[in-house]
């Protein structure tokens, strides 16, 4: 039998594949008949893999529900417009403006080209910033926010080891330069200079990871920072630390944030665009950002950042407030100042589920 949705996405190892991945489950766990598709699956560049995408889903009925999962997805969708496809919900995973402004001429050209002509289709955002920034400026008509499905299980919530003198930090994402690592490894390197005891482990892949490691050595800092890898065992990767952190410049909704929180952990994160302060500072405006830094009971919100210093070889002045506030995010972790005890209510799959069916009874 057909399926009634099919979940098409380009991903192979980050948020967007973990997304679609968590979301296809759900939608199986409520006997909705459910496909997923990778476009990476065939295919050597964007426009071959439309090719096949296209002719993969032409098995499908023209009413058939098809979710696309970010900007190559989303892409495809507008190929199967033009053959009468008119159930799609495109899925945007990122903060669209702030990707749109900092992006070249092209590129900016092909997305304000795409989302003009999807302007009065479904599209979902992953965080309310995300779409109040993207509704406003692309003048989009029927936009909804639906967070992503985080699969929450509180269980397995290893405490921090308050007599362990050395503190360990944990980063958990896609290797991109957006994500400002190298930034992270600098000040981690830069605390320790200071009297620091202070490791930091780094779960993910991407394209900088080659450029990281090399970054590590030339720092000389080998024995503070560690390389993991893609690991899928959410128990390991957290229970190997004491904290989440994260410098990223941009964001959807960084659900690595919840899935920290379920597992006890408090959290550094720059006060970015778009998703860390609907997280970190519930009840505050969430265009509203930090020029400095504030505390919650979840942890720590800091100046976003550019990083205009990338893969230097010493902290500059405009970096020291990163050097002071995650030394005194840390002696808050020693001192056990944190209280992550979150409603998850909100944000419940059961929740999200019946958002996404609400969708599938519009269109």
């Amino acid at each position: 039998m057909k399926s009634d949705v099919v979940i098409v996405f380009s991903d192979n190892n980050g948020g967007v594949k973990n997304a679609s991945k968590s979301l296809y489950s759900a939608f199986k766990e409520k006997k909705i008949k459910t496909d997923l598709f990778n476009m990476l699956s065939n295919g050597n560049n964007l426009f071959s893999r439309i090719f096949h995408t296209v002719r993969y889903l032409k098995k499908y009925k023209s009413d058939t529900i098809i979710i696309l999962m970010h900007f190559d997805a989303i892409f495809a969708g507008f190929f199967l417009s033009f053959l009468g496809y008119k159930k799609t919900i495109n899925v945007i995973h990122t903060d669209l403006y702030g990707y749109y402004k900092s992006s070249g001429l092209f590129k900016k050209i092909i997305i304000k080209l795409i989302f003009t002509k999807m302007r009065r289709k479904k599209n979902i955002f992953v965080s309310k910033e995300a779409e109040n920034r993207a509704k406003k400026y692309f003048k989009l008509q029927n936009s909804n926010c639906i967070y992503n499905i985080t699969q929450i299980k509180l269980k397995n919530r290893k405490k921090n080891n308050d007599n362990e003198k050395k503190i360990s930090l944990g980063i958990v994402s896609r290797l991109h330069i957006q994500k400002n690592i190298d930034l992270a490894i600098r000040v981690v390197k830069e605390l320790n200079q200071l009297g620091g005891s202070i490791n930091l482990k780094v779960y993910g892949d991407g394209p900088e990871l080659e450029r990281l490691k090399q970054y590590v050595s030339i720092l000389n800092c080998e024995d503070q920072i560690f390389f993991f890898g893609h690991v899928d065992a959410k128990d390991e990767i957290f229970n190997s630390f004491d904290a989440l952190i994260s410098f990223s410049s941009i964001e959807g909704l960084p659900t690595i944030i919840l899935e920290s929180f379920i597992f006890n952990k408090p959290v550094y994160f720059t006060d970015c665009h778009s998703g860390p302060r609907e997280l970190i500072s519930p009840n505050t405006l969430p265009e509203i950002k930090t020029d400095n830094f504030e505390i919650t009971q979840y942890g720590f919100l800091v100046k976003p950042t550019e990083n205009e210093n990338k893969y230097a070889f010493s902290i500059n002045e405009q970096e020291i407030i990163y050097v002071n506030t995650l030394n005194e995010f840390i002696r808050n972790l020693q001192d056990s100042r944190f209280n992550i005890n979150y409603d998850f209510n909100s944000i419940s799959d059961e929740k999200i589920i019946s958002q996404w069916q609400a969708i599938f009874y519009e269109i």
